[in-house]
């Protein structure tokens, strides 16, 4: 049973590592000189494709001389800056009681829209400043999918091991 699931974990590992790597916004400089920006990006083995001011381009890797992306973190630090105020917001509103304070829903609500949208806001500038473009293919380099090497060879029975067929290796060239 061990081994039938270590081999699937296997194979499954290198379906993944040969299929193609999507990134959300790139910035692709070509041999020539020229910069081209873009989203949604699918890099493969052969080429690039990606979408350009709403037009789908694609470049053979051949012709490009490095491909820099963005996580795309501005939507996560918005999120968690406009929740983290309506968590603050609510724990406040929980503790004390609005009839005490003297304030009515109809005066409550619009604040809070107010301030969870702000801090969204705040939070969306943070993102989009702290997102640093990171170079993910460089023709100079090989891919990080060429940087693995798979190898399965048979190997002769021991005696610290004499039921030891075959020998499985993973490694990665830095």
């Amino acid at each position: 049973m061990k081994k039938a699931f270590c081999f699937i974990v296997v194979v499954f590992f290198c379906i993944n590592i040969s299929q193609a790597q999507s990134f959300p916004k790139v910035k692709v400089t070509l041999k020539n000189g020229q910069v081209v920006k873009g989203s949604k990006a699918l890099i493969s083995n052969q080429s690039i494709a990606f979408s350009s001011a709403g037009t789908p381009k694609t470049f053979p890797l051949s012709d490009v001389s490095l491909v820099e992306s963005r996580k795309g973190s501005a939507g996560w630090w918005a999120l968690g800056c406009g929740g983290g105020c309506l968590a603050v917001y609510a724990l406040v509103l929980s503790s004390n009681d609005p009839a005490e304070s003297g304030y009515e829903n109809s005066e409550l609500i619009p604040g809070v829209i107010l301030l969870v949208g702000l801090s969204t806001g705040v939070g969306l500038l943070i993102g989009t400043l702290t997102d640093k473009y990171i170079p993910v293919y460089s023709s100079g380099y090989s891919s990080l999918i060429n940087r693995f090497d798979l190898n399965l060879s048979s190997v002769q029975p021991n005696k610290y091991d004499p039921k030891k067929k075959w020998d499985l290796t993973l490694s990665y060239k830095f």
